[in-house]
């Protein structure tokens, strides 16, 4: 009778989210990968957060061929079309998909693993072939495919050190632009920031395709977005506040600077 017992752990955290777990993405391994777990008598189990593994130990080590390439291919698919807008990557490619490597036999490896690259479709192909693992589908390399893990030195036994390891995704920054369609709004306002931590300018004024006239203030540096900002802004004039509480960016309102790659998100008041 098997005795199945927990094998390996993978978690995906992403620091937008307020409890650091990333949200509406579906964990797939490689169709070798598949064959490989299954041959061994390895189960899936989906958890919060990510998935576990589950084996007979006596089971795997009976089966086990040392002579194997001992290695296991996730693909992280998202389900939220603005993933990308709120994860830092790389701005200069075209869905970029972030590439993590872990490696269960490097002693100095750590279990929280960031990014290795963020490669392009053609990339991704090409490390593919090159590594001779499974081609990647082209119909994968679109929107959804977001992450590619991959992991190394996979053994019989795992130690209780790497039972469990996680990839890790950042939250994006840009400069926040806000844009107020109001007339009583002019370049003697002022933006503040009630931890005094960031800072923004007036930055002129905009018209818009139905003639409306925009007044424009935009941060000094980027500014990160979070699922819950924590950050609390005013719009002020004469010491006096006219707007309490200034909404924060939103990932579904991103641009980008072709001249630079910088980042902006647009924020806009009536």
């Amino acid at each position: 009778m098997a005795n199945y017992q927990h094998y390996l752990s993978i978690m995906v955290e992403h620091s937008y989210f307020i409890n650091g777990l990333a949200r509406n993405l579906q964990l797939e391994f490689s169709p070798n990968s598949q064959l490989w777990l299954k041959r061994h008598q390895v189960l899936i189990r989906p958890i919060r957060g990510g998935l576990c593994l589950l084996s007979d130990p006596d089971c795997l080590a009976e089966l086990f061929d040392n002579q194997e390439t001992n290695e296991l291919h996730i693909k992280i698919f998202s389900h939220d079309p603005y993933f990308r807008n709120y994860t830092n990557g790389i701005v200069s490619k075209i869905l970029p998909t972030a590439y993590f490597l872990a490696d269960l036999t490097d002693p100095v490896s750590s279990k929280l693993i960031q990014p290795t690259a963020w490669l392009s479709s053609d990339e991704l192909t090409q490390i593919s072939l090159t590594n001779k693992i499974d081609t990647i589908n082209p119909k994968e390399l679109s929107q959804n495919l977001v992450g590619w893990i991959h992991i190394k030195g996979v053994l019989p036994t795992i130690s209780q050190e790497y039972s469990s390891i996680t990839v890790s995704y950042q939250a994006n920054q840009g400069y926040w632009q806000y844009y107020f369609f109001s007339e009583f709004i002019d370049p003697q306002c002022v933006i503040s920031d009630t931890k005094n931590i960031h800072q923004f300018e007036y930055s002129g004024e905009k018209i818009f395709n139905n003639n409306q006239l925009a007044t424009t203030f935009t941060s000094l540096e980027p500014i990160s977005i979070a699922e819950h900002s924590p950050f609390h802004f005013q719009l002020k004039k004469d010491n006096q506040i006219l707007i309490r509480h200034l909404p924060t960016a939103s990932p579904s309102k991103m641009s980008q600077n072709k001249n630079n790659n910088f980042i902006n998100y647009e924020i806009y008041l009536s």
